[in-house]
């Protein structure tokens, strides 16, 4: 597992935290950058989401105007604010919902504190990239799930404290006993 993960989903890591996820993205994302040096929203998201899997232009177009740069204008993911914008309105796309300026400011500064670290502080070898390229939308999948869960236990645990007087789920009252 990559650094961060408690788990999988089968795909994607699963993150302790939706900080932590964000995180993972961003030393994604900056490996893109600095290794393979991919540095514009195009080159950037046609790699995080490939045309074969993908609408990868209406991602690019998207997240390129909601960032207010060109698809094909370079980004330097090293700046906060840069990689903090890219990676919320990524993972919008991802999972239609906005993991917020906070989260992402916190997640991208996870990342940029562990590669300040020493590289004998490093974990030994690389994540796996499929483990990571969705990180940020396998934690919020995650935290919804979650979210989920407490609904379906909020419905059930009223459902029981329910009258005993109410039938199913039709509301339709049991007829009264004569005396």
């Amino acid at each position: 597992m990559s650094r961060g993960t408690i788990g999988t989903d089968g795909r994607f890591g699963v993150y302790r935290s939706m900080d932590d996820g964000v995180a993972a993205a961003q030393r994604q994302l900056l490996l893109y950058q600095d290794r393979d040096h991919l540095n514009t929203a195009r080159g950037i998201i046609s790699k995080w989401a490939p045309p074969g899997e993908n609408n990868t232009n209406g991602y690019v177009d998207t997240v390129a105007q909601r960032m207010g740069v060109k698809p094909d204008e370079q980004l330097n993911l090293h700046d906060p604010d840069v990689a903090a914008k890219l990676i919320r309105e990524m993972a919008r796309i991802e999972t239609g919902r906005d993991i917020g300026t906070d989260v992402a400011h916190r997640g991208v500064e996870q990342a940029q504190a562990a590669r300040a670290l020493p590289a004998n502080a490093q974990p030994a070898g690389q994540a796996g990239e499929a483990t990571i390229r969705a990180a940020a939308a396998a934690a919020i999948a995650s935290q919804y799930a979650q979210s989920q869960a407490a609904q379906n236990l909020i419905a059930t645990q009223a459902a029981q404290a329910a009258p005993a007087n109410i039938q199913g789920g039709s509301g339709a009252p049991t007829p009264a006993a004569d005396p």
